[in-house]
């Protein structure tokens, strides 16, 4: 693999599925996220969460010190199609170790933004210089960090492709 062809295929990748996110996918998943969200954070923590609006317009709103903070769940669900490009473009891993590795990455961001239900009204009931940078650390993470830490992680070559020489593993 070289890397001019990797981030040709990790370009066409993020175009593909950046379309096809913004066409219905989006809609779908932050409806999911908003959904479990709020039950989650009602059974669990007893807050209450609203959800305004649909599809990706879907803002959940927190109650804080007497009005309300809202927060854009599809802004916070965009870090998982560089996560996706990316291991879309993997091609030293064979497709099934490439569609297993997607499903468990998106399943941790996907717990990663539903953590976005608990954190977001402690972020708010305790703002100060310290607290309100851990909270723009945690947005950074989660849109840019996370994907790419995840790649990193899970999207390494399978044992038999390290054993292979240099010139055959780019033919993989």
């Amino acid at each position: 693999m070289s890397s001019p062809s990797f981030l040709a295929r990790f370009v066409l990748w993020s175009a593909a599925l950046f379309l096809c996110w913004h066409l219905r996918v989006a809609d779908l998943y932050v409806s999911a996220l908003a959904q479990a969200g709020r039950e989650s954070t009602r059974l669990l923590a007893g807050e209450a969460v609203r959800l305004e609006g649909t599809g990706r317009k879907t803002q959940a709103v927190f109650p804080y010190q007497g009005r309300t903070v809202a927060v854009s769940l599809s802004t916070l669900a965009d870090g998982i199609l560089p996560f996706l490009a990316l291991v879309a473009a993997s091609s030293w891993l064979p497709v099934s170790k490439r569609l297993a590795r997607a499903c468990v990455g998106t399943l941790v961001l996907w717990l990663f933004h539903l953590s976005a239900f608990f954190a977001y009204p402690f972020f708010l009931a305790r703002s100060g210089p310290i607290v309100d940078s851990f909270g723009a650390f945690w947005v950074v993470l989660g849109l840019v960090g996370l994907p790419f830490l995840l790649w990193l992680v899970l999207a390494r070559g399978s044992s038999e492709a390290a054993k292979l020489p240099p010139e055959r593993r780019s033919s993989r």
